[in-house]
């Protein structure tokens, strides 16, 4: 399903400097959906407090909502 994936997005992703094992993770079947949480970035911070009080072993902000580009979605390394 990875490559099949990749080859359904390959006109609306770009990638710029990002490692192999990290485009397989970002592709993988196995890991779409439900693992991300988008909020306002004023409010970004005050989630991340709120998960650790919840016990949430791990959470970061791993990106951004840009204006609309030629591509969909950006992936940087």
């Amino acid at each position: 399903g990875m490559y099949k994936n990749k080859k359904y997005l390959e006109n609306h992703v770009r990638i710029l400097n990002v490692e192999e094992p990290l485009l397989d993770i970002a592709f993988d079947p196995q890991t779409s959906g439900g693992l991300l949480i988008s909020v306002k970035q004023e409010k970004a911070t005050m989630l991340l407090d709120l998960l650790k009080t919840r016990k949430v072993s791990y959470s970061r902000i791993i990106g951004r909502v840009c204006e609309p580009s030629e591509h969909r979605i950006v992936l940087e390394g």
